[in-house]
């Protein structure tokens, strides 16, 4: 089990880690949109991203191996041995099959519906970032809670 400073320290890692992997696909797809490049085709790329994210998924659930930074892979240690093996997996398995949902998705969207989108020099609304930003945090913060509140009792 990870000690209370340590876990602290690789929580606020994955925060930045995460927001900072947030702020780089929000200046490609500013980058994109302010270019004038058609919105169907950054569906395309987000389909496409997406796949490839169920499918690293899907390898690390069948061989039981983590790729990830080793920061991260203690932290999936940790979240794994305080949820149990089982309700770790069925979380697992969710998560991949809602990625893959959301390729197969984003490639009928891109293949069946026009997005019209008029060209402009300064890309997205910066409430786009600011309510995705929330979202993000909040989603994660409340899981690690979660999870955090049940390794302190199984500690405690």
């Amino acid at each position: 089990m990870i000690e209370k400073e340590e876990l602290r320290k690789l929580r606020l890692k994955q925060f930045i880690l995460l927001n900072g992997t947030v702020i780089l696909v929000f200046l490609g797809m500013d980058f994109y949109i302010a270019q004038g490049f058609p919105p169907k085709g950054m569906i395309w790329i987000f389909g496409f991203l997406f796949l490839m994210i169920g499918a690293l998924g899907l390898y690390q659930m069948k061989t039981g191996e983590i790729l990830a930074t080793k920061d991260s892979q203690k932290l999936v240690k940790y979240e794994r041995e305080v949820m149990g093996e089982k309700t770790w997996k069925r979380q697992q398995k969710v998560g991949v099959i809602i990625i893959f949902i959301l390729a197969v998705t984003g490639f009928v969207a891109a293949a069946v519906i026009d997005f019209p989108l008029p060209h402009t020099e300064r890309g997205m609304d910066p409430a786009s970032y600011i309510g995705a930003f929330i979202g993000i945090n909040l989603g994660t913060g409340i899981r690690s809670y979660r999870i955090d509140k049940k390794g302190a009792e199984k500690l405690g």
